[in-house]
């Protein structure tokens, strides 16, 4: 399952919030628990135990890559950078992107698994990537390999090279 199918599963957009997708998760569960569901029809409780896999699967992705995991969200918090959300992007080796206007910061997640932040990559750029009708087409040609980037296991490790861009920011 890709990301939009995460966010589709729980009848949610993709620019939800974290209260948002806890709501959806409860909301979904209700909705659509075997207990809710016809007992003696064992076609329609099969769809309804299928269903809830499905919701669980979703909330749990989503909890362990986005809700949880999002340690800049405290930084962000307490200085007011702005952002634009996670994008999933219709790509055939993007999961999704995110960018951090004020500190040029572009995560991208690759279908692979890989994690990589981007330094100074300016927001032209960065629409230009959500814009482009082949976004690793686009990617692999103006950004893979024109910006200093970073790897990463995991998605709470880029904080510290995050925040690292921005105390060389504040001490210019």
């Amino acid at each position: 399952m890709n990301l939009g199918n995460y966010f589709n599963t729980l009848e949610i957009q993709q620019t939800s919030s974290i209260n948002e997708i806890k709501s959806a998760f409860k909301k979904c569960l209700l909705k659509y628990h075997p207990d809710k569901v016809d007992q003696t029809n064992k076609e329609v409780l099969k769809k309804a135990n299928q269903k809830t896999v499905q919701i669980i699967e979703a909330y749990e992705y989503l909890k362990r890559n986005i809700i949880y995991l999002d340690p800049f969200e405290e930084a962000i918090s307490e200085v007011e950078i702005s952002w634009d959300v996670r994008v999933g992007v219709a790509s055939s080796n993007l999961e999704w992107v995110e960018y951090y206007k004020e500190l040029y910061i572009l995560l991208v997640q690759f279908k692979s698994g890989g994690l990589y932040l981007y330094e100074n990559v300016g927001y032209d750029t960065y629409m230009k990537l959500i814009q482009a009708p082949s976004k690793g087409k686009y990617f692999n040609k103006y950004i893979a390999y024109k910006f200093v980037y970073h790897k990463f296991s995991k998605y709470e490790e880029w904080y510290k090279v995050g925040k690292g861009i921005y105390n060389k920011k504040l001490n210019k």
